[in-house]
């Protein structure tokens, strides 16, 4: 279970935990939230409440899914399920043709 899946949302609520960000995003095409943990080594522009963009994240299961740690070269289970923000692109906004 190593796939990524990729989702146009709105950012509609953030909370920082300790080390972590979770956000939630409400899909635009089914109008389902998204909840997500932002690992604190992955280094991701500050999102803002309202900011409309696309979702990459990737779901992971304790015991299964697997990570790539530098350091030792080893591949490394992970510890807790959890659904895991890997980027956030912005929605272009274009006023009069120009792109903001």
């Amino acid at each position: 279970m190593n796939d990524y899946y990729c989702i146009k949302g709105t950012l509609i609520e953030k909370k920082k935990d300790a080390e972590y960000l979770s956000y939630v995003f409400k899909d635009d095409a089914t109008h389902q939230y998204l909840m997500c943990t932002q690992l604190p080594n992955w280094q991701i522009d500050p999102i803002e409440i309202g900011e409309e963009g696309y979702i990459l994240f990737k779901e992971v299961e304790a015991g299964i899914t697997e990570w790539y740690d530098k350091v030792s070269g080893r591949r490394i289970k992970y510890n807790y399920d959890g659904i895991y923000l890997i980027n956030f692109i912005r929605v272009s906004k274009h006023v009069n043709d120009i792109i903001i």
